[in-house]
């Protein structure tokens, strides 16, 4: 499959790749900081995109290929520094590439940038500059015009060995470009004729002359964090001969942890052998249980039960890497340790045993009773908008338990800026999901306490997350526009800014957007799965591929490493309603697939290429016909839990690892149901119907209790304080009416003996007969205590 186009000459770039484990573009200090699970994975892997701010553009290399000087045998590795043309518009930009150097690797000085850019003939000679800085240290400088002929030059900086960072830590190499073309205090601001391009085709050629012993802490920057020095990065796992569904669990989580670590990884070759070794050199993770491996050839130490262990071997040029563990209890916990950045980096040298369990602890934010959250449960610090003129943030706000949230819900945010913008043109404009909201001047009445509120659009409320922009325009008037100003020049959103999600009924109808991405619980714990991978059949090589590819794309979406578990029996799906479910099929017939699952798809598989497809879905017989099938429902047992479906024939598995390979393409579905023909060329099927389906969600006692709380405005605490008071008054009630009930028997009691007594005395009142009387002398004597029977 992917091994074949493995020849030598694309191998020794992608060995090149290897050496340098490079990171994505860092945000600049002055744009707008993320979440601190955000924040501690951009440490390891920095975010994806480069960010094109005023004040900073960043990109990180996209290719790499190894040539060789005459003047030396030492390989020279030249990294291609963007992925796409970076175009400058401001009079001043920066932009900066990040790359990590092998531990202990040694440099030699034959270090060289090449700069390959093109600039408007409009931009003044003595004002338009481009400065090279390697980890914070000027390099060199130069004017621009005279680099350029026809629009078009070159600049060849050469770098010195001792300014590169070797222990594992980020090199940062920054390109700052002052550029003017109209003379006059910041005439150039919006000057769409004031441009300068950097071209994809710089490149940075590093003269490597060694390299380190790569450590533990180090192995999955070397395998995962590539994503701005080649453009597909190729990383072999190998799995034993018919792995077991631990041994399956096992690769799923590994690369679902390695997604929500390195989100900015665009371009991934992972591919999964069973049994066999890879045939050619490169990265390459062998996992699975310890017997399994050692069949393989594979070297792992004697364990206890339920010990994993971890080892690396080679160099950041051929990297060998072993998960592995005594059972699958000790496997688990070994992979445990590749998905936990922090703890993976406390461990040094090259193998380690693993004998602690490991926790995720990993939460949502937690679901507010009153529905208003802040910035900070949203993970969001106070974000600082540093620098004149424009700036901007763009925050994800994801509404809670996968309800439709109300259409009164509103973002107030609550800002400081500084108290020399000037007001007449100082501004903060709000968006949703792209569409301009509301704007306010940033004055002198609002520089300690502004509050702009923005309402939430009601076709906003169908999507989750939402996306709120904020861009300011920080005007502090007649400057000179070689400088950002960013001291006296900002504005900060405070983390204190309010989320108000209104209560709603309907279920969010989930879409492929974001494929595949998944709710986070409300906790999660290593031992508790989440997402079961359902086959109809034993999963081939091929398919493991595309199901690791799918994890690690889930992982990258989700931002937890979710737990996984194999499941190969639809038998078990019935019990399974508190998962997502996740089908990877042949079109294999879902006779046996749950009815109340086959009722709410779509579109089901039949077997033999035929489909059953539901009224409105949008599709036809024909449109399938050889086609992969990519669906998403919300669980019909759980609204708040996903149903996806792929169904792909055999001949079009290629196909399907191409897309799931490349973020790009993922990034352009939507809808519930996609198709992709043979060519790779995929479709969003449109449904027929004009109206979003809705799911009513189930009123339980908790949603109950929730709204309560929402009308009331009264907690949950006090509520539940009323409550216990309600419930004693109404005992004291009973109990009241019951001592009533009792004193009334009572009476009822004494007048029933106070009568029967009257008629007694009334009776003996009355004359009787001799009988009687001797009757009753007898009876009298009976019961006289001084008379006494003699007899």
């Amino acid at each position: 499959m992917r091994l074949k186009k493995k020849i030598p000459a694309i191998l020794s770039g992608l060995l090149g790749a290897l050496l340098l484990l490079p990171v994505s573009p860092l945000l600049a200090e002055e744009t707008a900081q993320t979440s601190p699970a955000v924040s501690e994975s951009a440490e390891r892997s920095p975010a994806a995109s480069a960010a094109a701010t005023p004040a900073a553009t960043e990109q990180a290399a996209s290719d790499v290929s190894t040539v060789a000087t005459a003047a030396t045998d030492t390989p020279l590795y030249s990294l291609q520094l963007f992925d796409e043309d970076q175009v400058l518009l401001l009079p001043r930009n920066t932009t900066s590439y990040w790359f990590r150097l092998p531990t202990a690797a040694q440099l030699g000085d034959n270090n060289i940038l090449t700069l390959k850019i093109t600039a408007t003939e409009t931009l003044l000679d003595s004002y338009s500059s481009l400065t090279l800085q390697l980890n914070g240290t000027p390099v060199s400088s130069t004017w621009i015009k005279p680099l350029l002929s026809d629009s078009a030059g070159s600049w060849t900086v050469s770098l010195p060995a001792d300014l590169f960072r070797l222990d594992g830590s980020l090199n940062e190499l920054q390109i700052i470009s002052a550029q003017r073309s109209i003379e006059g205090d910041c005439a150039d601001i919006d000057d769409p004729a004031n441009w300068l391009t950097l071209s994809q085709d710089s490149s940075l050629s590093l003269d490597v002359l060694s390299y380190g012993q790569l450590p533990l802490n180090l192995v999955m920057n070397q395998l995962f964090d590539t994503a701005g020095l080649t453009a597909n990065p190729a990383v072999t796992v190998v799995l034993p001969q018919d792995p077991a569904v631990s041994e399956v669990n096992a690769l799923l989580n590994f690369n679902m942890g390695a997604g929500s670590q390195y989100t900015a990884l665009n371009n991934l070759d992972e591919t999964v052998l069973t049994g066999s070794l890879p045939d050619s050199s490169g990265p390459t993770v062998y996992m699975g249980q310890a017997g399994a491996l050692s069949a393989l050839g594979i070297t792992v130490p004697d364990l206890a039960a339920e010990q994993g262990y971890l080892a690396v071997a080679g160099n950041a040029q051929d990297t060998s890497f072993t998960v592995s563990g005594a059972d699958a209890a000790g496997l688990q916990k070994a992979v445990a340790f590749t998905t936990n950045g922090d703890k993976l980096a406390q461990l040094s040298g090259q193998d380690s045993v693993i004998s602690t369990t490991l926790n995720q602890n990993t939460k949502r934010a937690d679901a507010h009773d009153d529905g208003y959250y802040t910035l900070a449960d949203f993970d969001y610090s106070n974000i600082l908008l540093a620098g004149a003129f424009h700036q901007s943030t763009t925050l994800q706000l994801s509404q809670p338990e996968s309800v439709v949230s109300g259409s009164d819900s509103y973002v107030e945010v609550h800002f400081r800026h500084s108290e020399a913008l000037l007001a007449d043109y100082s501004l903060m404009t709000a968006y949703i999901n792209g569409e301009a909201i509301t704007s306010i001047q940033l004055s002198d009445s609002n520089a300690e306490n502004g509050t702009l509120k923005v309402k939430i659009p009601a076709a906003a409320l169908q999507d989750n997350p939402i996306e709120l922009k904020l861009e300011v325009y920080n005007y502090i008037g007649k400057i000179d526009c070689s400088k950002d100003y960013s001291d006296t020049a900002w504005t900060q959103i405070n983390q204190d800014s309010l989320v108000y999600f209104a209560d709603g009924s309907n279920a969010l109808q989930p879409t492929l957007a974001s494929f595949p991405s998944f709710d986070l619980p409300d906790t999660l714990q290593a031992d508790d799965p989440q997402i079961a991978l359902i086959s109809t059949a034993e999963l081939t090589a091929s398919q493991l591929s595309s199901a690791a590819l799918t994890a690690f794309r889930a992982g990258q979406n989700t931002g937890a490493a979710l737990q996984w578990e194999y499941v190969n029996s639809v038998a078990e799906v019935s019990q399974k309603d508190s998962e997502n479910l996740f089908f990877l099929t042949d079109n294999e017939a879902a006779a046996d697939w749950p009815e109340a699952l086959t009722a709410a798809l779509p579109v089901v598989p039949l077997g033999n290429g035929q489909f059953s497809i539901q009224s409105g879905a949008g599709v036809t017989a024909e449109g399938l016909a050889d086609k992969i099938v990519l669906e998403v429902i919300a669980s019909p047992w759980n609204y708040s839990k996903k149903v996806y479906v792929v169904i792909c024939p055999d001949r079009l598995n290629e196909q399907l690892y191409q897309l799931l390979s490349d973020r790009d393409q993922l990034a352009k579905l939507e809808n519930q149901v996609a198709l992709l023909d043979s060519a790779g060329q995929l479709v969003n099927v449109e449904p027929d119907v004009t109206a979003v389906s809705s799911t009513k969600v189930p009123l339980t006692p908790e949603r109950v209790v929730d709204q309560v709380v929402r009308k009331t405005g009264f907690p949950k605490l006090a509520l539940l304080l009323i409550g216990i008071l309600l419930a004693l008054l109404i005992l004291l009630g009973i109990k009241v009416v019951r001592s009533k009930n009792r004193f009334e028997k009572a009476k009822e009691k004494m007048e029933t003996i106070n009568q029967e007594h009257i008629s007694a005395e009334e009776e003996q009142d009355k004359p009787v007969t001799g009988s009687a009387v001797e009757k009753k002398d007898v009876s009298a004597d009976s019961h006289d205590p001084d008379h006494f029977d003699l007899n």
